[in-house]
């Protein structure tokens, strides 16, 4: 008995490295689902305080944004110059943002009335 246990074991152990180590696919260019979550989008309003077309920032007085615990602050967003185009200081705006840790990415810029 004891032989038989220690032959299937043996038996069934192989065939599953032989399956895992045979099985022909490349990973690479596979889609890993769940890897990767897309950035959180948040929305602030606040007033345009400088605009650095250079450095690709703009200075905003935001209101709070509480889904990331953010106080109402006076800080820098990168911005691309897509969406720095026609913006100017003292505009008032609504933006949306993505954000790691204290480092802002607008997305979207609307000048409000």
């Amino acid at each position: 008995m004891r032989h038989s246990i220690l032959v299937a074991t043996m038996c069934l152990g192989g065939s599953l490295s032989v399956g895992a180590a045979d099985t022909g696919h490349d990973m690479a260019g596979m889609k890993m689902e769940g890897t990767t979550a897309p950035a959180a989008i948040n929305q602030t309003t606040g007033v345009i305080k400088a605009i650095d077309a250079k450095s690709g920032t703009v200075t905003l007085a935001h209101e709070p944004v509480p889904a990331i615990k953010w106080p109402a602050m006076t800080m820098p967003f990168h911005i691309s110059p897509e969406l720095a185009r026609g913006i100017n200081v003292g505009q008032r705006v609504k933006v949306e943002f993505t954000a790691k840790g204290m480092d802002g990415t607008i997305t979207k810029i609307n000048v409000l009335p």
